[in-house]
């Protein structure tokens, strides 16, 4: 498991950044929504990631009104 910090924030916050342990920086990004929103998102998709890359992951997290950032790792 590697380490990644991941921007996040809702319109009606500021940005806050969480740190999370992930396999990979996609899945990075989904810990970090479930942790600090309680937005399962592989749950909601039967285990399965419904994005490829980063930049497609920004646009579905932007559709649930949460702004997010590439994942860095630490």
């Amino acid at each position: 498991m590697k380490k990644y910090v991941v921007g996040l924030c809702s319109f009606e916050e500021d940005i806050q950044l969480i740190l999370v342990q992930s396999k990979d920086m996609l899945n990075a990004m989904c810990v970090a929504v479930r942790d600090h929103y309680g937005w399962d998102v592989l749950k909601e998709n039967n285990g399965r990631l419904p994005f490829v890359t980063t930049d497609e992951a920004i646009d579905y997290f932007l559709q649930g009104d949460i702004n997010i950032s590439k994942p860095l790792e630490v």
